[in-house]
């Protein structure tokens, strides 16, 4: 009972093949107290618009992105040169999972910001937000954002599209389990604030401007992948192993992660895309498809698919929802299943 009131049993983190690239630099195990979890963000690579490149004055500018993460201090990747770096840095924080950094976690934003280098000197260019909030619809694995970078120096150039960066998060103990054990050690402690009226005043508050829409005219598209069903794979007698793959606007290639043996596969893949209302992303709503491709990852012809969907976007630049089963058809145009997915608007679409 002790253990569970004082919070001194330890879990260990066990670091698996998969974990080998963003965990080389740590030791092979990480002991937390219990109620403790530790916290990955990882910021992957950043996509320089040509905008960007021309008010920055260099197609190879030196850059470098900081940010500060709950009550931690601030984190840099290192120095890149180039129009599109890849920092592929990893910062880790031990936290104590207790209502205010679950609520920080649901309600909160970080602040990245990017810099341009000049040897001993740099300047601040831009800045976006990374959201966690998704990590309490899939507690397991990383979650992968791309976050739309936008100019704050003060001039002309504020508000101006600078491109995007690439990032992951993840709680390396499941979130299922994080809960329980934060659950465990509050009722032995017999902690209890759902009464606490001054508690509730400013969550409601944090609440009351989570909901307001950004003012820089940036809008945020949600891609849920949520299952297949019937899925009929190329090779007879073999179940397949399958995974989705798409690409959405000027984002790169998405692929879902992969549902062994299965032909009755649940994704639950949710992608958010951060877009600026412009006339060519109206454009491209208007004009173009959504090709969603689902692959059988055991099969030997890599050029193969299962199936596809070819989804058109107009109702998107209406500002309407696309959801609803879809059937998969194969290379001959012929059934192959069915898929399940969601695309909506976090904010009210307005054409620019």
């Amino acid at each position: 009972m002790k253990d569970v009131a004082y919070g001194t049993r330890q879990y260990k983190i066990q670091v698996g093949d998969d974990d080998a690239e963003s965990t080389m630099d740590f030791d092979e195990t990480v002991a937390l107290e219990r109620g403790q979890n530790l916290f990955e963000i990882h910021v992957h690579k950043l996509n320089l618009s040509q905008e960007a490149l021309k008010i920055i004055g260099d197609e190879e500018p030196s850059t470098f992105c900081t940010w500060e993460f709950f009550e931690f201090e601030t984190q840099s990747t290192p120095v890149c040169r180039g129009p599109r770096p890849v920092f592929d840095f990893t910062s880790q924080y031990v936290v104590k999972v207790d209502d205010f950094f679950l609520h920080y976690l649901q309600k909160e934003t970080c602040t990245l910001e990017l810099h341009q280098s000049f040897g001993q000197d740099f300047r601040t260019i831009s800045a976006c937000q990374l959201m966690f909030k998704d990590i309490f619809d899939k507690p397991h694995g990383r979650i992968h954002g791309v976050a739309s970078l936008t100019g704050i120096e003060d001039g002309e150039n504020r508000g101006i599209g600078y491109g995007t960066v690439e990032y992951w998060i993840r709680l390396r103990v499941p979130m299922e389990q994080a809960l329980r054990l934060y659950k465990e050690r509050t009722k032995a402690l017999g902690y209890i604030t759902q009464n606490d009226r001054a508690t509730k005043d400013q969550l409601q508050a944090l609440d009351e401007a989570a909901r307001g829409r950004p003012m820089d005219n940036v809008n945020e598209l949600h891609v849920k992948i949520r299952q297949c069903s019937r899925l009929k794979s190329r090779r007879s007698g073999v179940q397949p192993s399958p995974y989705c793959m798409y690409s959405f606007f000027d984002f790169g290639d998405h692929d879902t992660k992969i549902i062994a043996n299965s032909n009755q596969p649940v994704f639950n893949d949710h992608m958010t895309y951060p877009v600026p209302m412009t006339l060519e992303l109206d454009q491209y709503l208007r004009q173009e498809h959504l090709k969603i491709f689902v692959f059988d990852d055991t099969d030997p012809d890599e050029t193969s698919y299962i199936g596809e969907v070819d989804i058109p976007l107009l109702s998107l630049a209406n500002g309407k929802n696309i959801e609803g089963p879809f059937d998969l058809k194969n290379a001959d145009g012929t059934n192959s299943g069915i898929i399940e997915l969601d695309l909506h608007w976090q904010y009210s679409y307005l054409p620019p």
